[in-house]
């Protein structure tokens, strides 16, 4: 199964792609869902629009496979490219810098750290960086996704990614529940991606942003890029029909 998205600087997808983006599963489950995603980011502002490929490749003749909830979505984590700064970000007390180098490639920026205390996840202060979303910056669902881009620059060290989501704006309150993924970094010097789906209570008005690591060796070095906290609901940019059997708002099917 492969999901292609193909960005335009028009509003009508013509004049030729300026961007594509593939993402493929090889050996999906099967008799269940199977989730694919495609992320990048387009600077604020931006003209565009986008077209949606999805395709299966059978293995054998009578295979049938299902599309449902294919969709373009707004990121609402401000600044999540660090294309020019950091600006937005609350650092832990360590010092990360702005990077040209990049884990998508456009825009380029990201941000790193160079870790200055020992067994950082003994009960000390850890390299995280953290930002507050207000949730009615973007339409009311209780289904969210959330990813990031880590690179170990010296030693596969684990990175977490985490939302705390509390009842009040600017994540003030009592926090209501909690969502960590911790990543087994297994490969040095080669951008890494991790996500998590999000199920929201009606009574979160904010989410806050962590990423980082809880467990680094002194002075090791690494880097984070293309932070995306986004919606899932009908109201997207795009919506698919699909869901009402529907393809009239597809270009073309085949067959």
């Amino acid at each position: 199964m492969q999901v292609s998205l193909e960005v335009f600087t028009t509003t009508d997808c013509t004049g030729g792609a300026v961007e594509t983006y593939h993402r493929q599963v090889d050996s999906p489950q099967m008799g269940v869902w199977n989730q694919i995603n495609v992320v990048n980011s387009l600077p604020a502002g931006s003209v565009f629009s986008v077209r949606a490929w999805v395709s299966a490749h059978a293995s054998g003749r009578g295979e049938i496979t299902f599309f449902d909830f294919v969709s373009v979505t707004d990121n609402l984590a401000p600044n999540p490219d660090f294309t020019d700064n950091l600006d937005g970000w609350v650092d832990s007390g360590f010092t990360w810098t702005h990077e040209p180098n990049d884990g998508n490639g456009t825009p380029t920026g990201s941000a790193e750290v160079v870790v200055d205390v020992a067994d950082c996840g003994a009960g000390n202060s850890c390299a995280f960086l953290s930002q507050c979303v207000n949730r009615d910056a973007a339409p009311r669902t209780p289904y969210y996704f959330g990813s990031a881009e880590f690179k170990a620059l010296d030693v596969a060290e684990p990175y977490v990614i985490s939302f705390l989501l509390y009842p009040e704006p600017g994540c003030a309150g009592d926090l209501v529940s909690q969502v960590n993924v911790n990543a087994a970094v297994q490969q040095v010097a080669v951008w890494q991606r991790f996500s998590t789906s999000l199920t929201v209570a009606e009574e979160v008005e904010s989410f806050a942003i962590f990423v980082g690591t809880n467990d680094s060796t002194l002075g090791s070095r690494f880097r984070v890029d293309t932070i995306f906290l986004v919606p899932s609901a009908r109201n997207e940019v795009f919506f698919d029909g699909l869901e009402l059997g529907d393809t009239s708002a597809w270009s073309s099917t085949v067959p």
